[in-house]
């Protein structure tokens, strides 16, 4: 509309004529009901998400949306994945997806901070500082097979323990859950990162087993370190190529 104005300054806005765009009014109109609206505390953590209709119309429940929103750190890398999925449905037309995140600090900044401050541990090699600088990374999940970083845009990296030239992005759901976790349970600013448990989560089972003290908060690798049985995931979100052929 915009660009329209700019360029046809002499002409009438009637914006219903404008090419390309569509025109939809929030808030209460003249003879018409006061609008709807919505009170809610948000706390550290929490993310607001907003899908148009036809987002939500094309096989992605609100529920499976909370879930990827509990997994991802970035609310722009949380908005693409969600909008990937929308758009599968071809009968379509367009998908909205607004992602706004509580947290508190400021993630990105902290990130930077944390990267600048980074030294490995004793188990680790000396090389994975020189990696983290250099990758912009902030290594928070490790593993038989290497180590995972989450940079500042909310995209996750990774690499091999015996290869430090082996650095490659980890588009998977799963892997951006990973890293979310592993930067919420290695870096006490990064606390909130962590998935919230629901109200009517039930303990794990299985962190008896692993001999984590009932009061621990770490959880074990069969609940995600969560501590609580996490709810069953979506069907795509456990496919590995995130629907972009990677």
């Amino acid at each position: 509309m915009e660009q329209f104005k700019r360029e046809h300054p002499d002409q009438a806005h009637n914006l219903d004529a404008i090419p390309n765009v569509i025109v939809r009014s929030f808030g209460p109109r003249a003879n018409q009901d006061a609008p709807d609206v919505a009170v809610f505390d948000a706390q550290a953590g929490d993310t607001l998400l907003l899908l148009s209709k036809a987002a939500l119309s094309a096989h992605l429940a609100p529920e499976e949306a909370a879930f990827a929103a509990a997994a991802y750190a970035s609310p722009a890398a949380l908005a693409a994945r969600l909008t990937d999925v929308a758009f599968r449905n071809a009968s379509a037309p367009f998908a909205a997806i607004v992602a706004l995140r509580f947290d508190a600090v400021d993630v990105s900044e902290e990130l930077d901070r944390l990267i600048a401050a980074y030294e490995p541990g004793a188990r680790h090699g000396a090389w994975l500082r020189a990696w983290a600088r250099t990758e912009r990374a902030l290594p928070v999940s490790f593993d038989m097979g290497g180590v995972a970083g989450l940079r500042r845009d909310g995209s996750v990296v990774s690499v091999a323990w015996d290869k430090p030239d082996s650095t490659r992005e980890e588009t998977s759901d799963a892997a951006h859950l990973a890293a979310t976790i592993g930067a919420s349970r290695n870096y006490p600013a990064l606390r909130t990162l962590a998935p919230s448990r629901p109200p009517h989560a039930n303990a794990c089972p299985h962190c008896e087993e692993f001999r984590v003290p009932p009061s621990g908060a770490e959880g074990c690798p069969m609940c995600w370190y969560l501590g609580w049985v996490p709810p069953n995931p979506p069907p795509w979100f456990l496919r590995s190529d995130n629907g972009t052929g990677r």
